[in-house]
């Protein structure tokens, strides 16, 4: 009797919740009935049945695989809404982050090998005592364990692996879905052991949202990157890869109305409809250089080279000035459409 632990102990030795014992107890955990009310653990049974449950739960999903929205709700016995699904009877917090949605407020990145998850609630400033957003906060000492989805292209959620809260939970502001100003949760996590993605769906994840970038309007793409932080994401592939922001991209290309912004010749040709132009970073993101509207030119294919190449000062400080220019005219002009 002297080793085994009362409910409350269990509770606290454990960390998890007593309707989370109590699923246990329902799914097999093995018990001593004291009296017609009291019962009694043994604390290594315990976790080592909590252990074979996670277990025999992360043997049905694939690393890299991709899974529909149905699937993973029959997997972990959740929800199929919401971007943070609990789950009581599989003990797992399902996140799911959409990268596939230029419309979406959850402005979730990774820096490094660190995912900056942005909590729930679509409007109004977010509470980490709310639902899920407590449930993730306490996430080291509550017994649930954390799956990761990421979504690339529509309805197809690509399964990252089991993450772990690696630092404190900090406020930010950003956009709600009304487009009002609110502070969100960003929750710091890394992923546990090194679940690398290739190379190839981070090129698939720019051009899906580069396309995207393309439809929307001129105000609206100007909102997006004069909010966006200018802080280059990136992630770690088999080797450290820049995430270029791609609404970044369309404005410069739009801001310049087809004309190189070095030789001010317009571009050369179309390609799909549009004036070729590419863009160009003055100051490189692997040199600290930000991913923002005030450091990208659009320059026609030879001053692309000219400048890639060269790294001449007054060529630089030549788009610098053309890029003030045409921003002031720009800014002026969605400012009267409005």
């Amino acid at each position: 009797m002297k080793d085994l632990l009362t409910v409350k102990e269990i509770l606290n030795q454990t960390g998890i919740a007593r309707a989370t014992l109590y699923r246990l107890i329902d799914e097999g955990l093995p018990y001593e009935q004291v009296g017609t009310r009291k019962k009694l653990f043994n604390l290594n049974e315990v976790v080592e049945f909590i252990e074979k449950r996670k277990n025999a739960l992360v043997t049905k999903l694939e690393i890299g695989k991709e899974y529909s929205n149905e699937e993973i709700a029959l997997i972990f016995k959740c929800s199929t809404q919401g971007g943070m699904r609990r789950s009581h009877s599989t003990g797992a917090l399902v996140l799911t982050s959409h990268h596939d949605d230029p419309n979406n407020a959850y402005l979730d990145y990774w820096q490094g090998n660190t995912f900056f998850y942005t909590g729930m609630g679509m409007e109004g400033n977010q509470d980490i005592e709310y639902a899920q957003n407590k449930t993730l906060n306490e996430s080291n000492r509550n017994g649930v364990i954390v799956h990761l989805f990421e979504v690339f292209s529509s309805k197809k959620y690509m399964y990252r692996g089991i993450v772990k809260l690696a630092g404190t939970p900090f406020q930010k502001e950003e956009d709600d879905f009304s487009g009002n100003k609110r502070q969100v949760w960003k929750f710091p996590l890394k992923l546990i052991g090194d679940n690398f993605l290739e190379e190839s769906f981070i090129n698939d994840e720019q051009k899906y949202i580069s396309n995207a970038s393309q439809n929307i309007s001129d105000i609206a793409l100007r909102k997006k990157v004069t909010e966006f932080d200018g802080i280059p994401r990136s992630r770690i592939t088999r080797t450290k890869t820049y995430e270029y922001n791609p609404y970044v991209r369309e404005y410069a290309k739009r801001r310049a109305k087809g004309q190189c912004q070095l030789c001010g010749n317009v571009a050369p040709f179309y390609a799909n409809g549009k004036p070729f132009l590419k863009t160009y970073h003055l100051v490189p993101l692997s040199k600290a250089g930000y991913d923002n509207y005030k450091n990208i030119a659009a320059l026609c294919p030879n001053c692309y080279e000219r400048i890639n190449i060269l790294h001449n000062n007054d060529d630089i400080e030549k788009v610098t000035q053309k890029i003030e220019e045409d921003e002031k005219i720009f800014q002026n002009v969605l400012e009267n459409n409005i």
